[in-house]
């Protein structure tokens, strides 16, 4: 699992990711999280392209579930899964003065490390 170096200044992070459904729409999604130790956008992007799951293609894939972020996969009524062939994606990271607005009011820092634990669960590394 790897840890963020390169610190500079105090801003937050946009965090965007995506679901792509199996017949191809696609529906985006950002999180703002706080980054109080002030982590360099680059080594964010860097550390997040390390931590996500490589997927088909070389998508960096994961579960929101798992990593505390909500789904965007459309529900049907009735249905328990509306497409069970789909995928979340991450997309990019980017500095941003908006306010934080992830649901568990965490760090980026912390955030990543979330996303390591899972994938090394997931990949049978820990």
């Amino acid at each position: 699992m790897m840890t963020l170096q390169g610190k500079k200044r105090a801003s937050n992070t946009r965090f965007t990711y995506k679901y792509c459904s199996a017949t191809g729409e696609e529906t985006s999604k950002s999180v703002i999280f706080a980054n109080p130790e002030g982590s360099n956008v680059t080594q964010i992007d860097y550390v997040a392209r390390q931590s996500f799951i490589k997927g088909p293609r070389e998508r960096l894939v994961f579960k929101p579930e798992l990593v505390g972020l909500p789904e965007l996969r459309p529900r049907v009524p009735g249905e328990v899964v509306a497409d069970e062939n789909g995928w979340y994606e991450f997309v990019s990271v980017e500095d941003t003065r908006d306010a934080d607005d992830d649901l568990q009011g965490r760090s980026i820092d912390r955030f990543l490390w979330d996303v390591g634990v899972m994938s090394d669960r997931i990949s049978g590394r820990r």
